[in-house]
């Protein structure tokens, strides 16, 4: 029995009995004190974990950025010490989203069958609209997807995606979770009501079992955490059209 039945069973009782004893009103005195003990204190943790959330994602967004941009380039750049130091910069940038990985809790390791090459060929007859309000990040994979000889559209919010959907046809959206005004979760479902066959994966920088479990319910295939490595993107994202077939 929680407290606030058993609070409530005893102001039923003094009803019937039109008086409360004084060691009822000082048990409920208690109860209702207690409870609001545990309402402040679950209010502090939710804080703290808005706070680790956004701070994550604050940390994440970035690295994303440059992990498509330092992708892009050294796609096209010769060997040489410039392009050591692009690498340089790509490894810390992946290193540094360890460390936030070991904040945020270790996600079990996923080894596709795909290799990258085929993955690749794959995509390229396919039609992917990116979704994000970060400039940097939605630039740094469009450039680096473009590269990959794939054919991207991008929005910088759920509101211009749905434009978009309604003016051109695509087989896959990638769609950033949070976002101001429309939401990506608002935004996937939203996409699956108008168009079931749609595929699309949610993008974070804060990746909880709880934000997973309401990207995959609006209609998501998949959800992929914030910095991403595009290698494994373009594989995660020929993953979804082979189960297709």
């Amino acid at each position: 029995m929680t407290t606030e039945k058993f609070a409530d069973d005893l102001l039923i009782t003094a009803e019937k009995e039109n008086e409360l004893s004084a060691e009822q009103v000082s048990l409920i005195t208690e109860l209702v004190e207690t409870k609001e003990m545990l309402a402040a204190s679950n209010k502090k943790v939710a804080t703290l974990e808005d706070t680790l959330s956004n701070l994550i994602h604050d940390i994440n967004q970035p690295l994303t950025g440059i992990l498509g941009f330092a992708h892009s380039v050294l796609k096209k750049m010769d060997d040489g010490p410039h392009r050591d130091k692009i690498a340089i910069v790509e490894k810390e940038a992946l290193r540094l989203s360890d460390i936030v990985d070991s904040i945020d809790g270790e996600r079990p390791q996923h080894e596709s069958k795909i290799d990258l090459a085929s993955g690749t060929d794959q995509l390229r007859q396919r039609k992917i609209l990116l979704v994000d309000d970060d400039d940097m990040v939605r630039e740094g994979y469009k450039l680096a997807l473009d590269r990959s000889g794939l054919e991207i559209a991008e929005a910088s919010s759920g509101k211009q995606a749905l434009e978009l959907m309604n003016t051109r046809q695509f087989d896959l959206v990638m769609t950033d979770l949070k976002m101001p005004d429309m939401d990506g979760i608002q935004l996937i479902e939203v996409l699956k009501a108008a168009h079931t066959d749609l595929l699309i994966i949610g993008i974070t920088g804060w990746l909880n079992k709880g934000v997973e479990a309401k990207a995959l319910a609006a209609g998501a295939e998949r959800v992929l955490k914030k910095p991403i490595q595009i290698e494994k993107l373009i594989i995660s994202m020929a993953e979804c059209f082979e189960k297709l077939k």
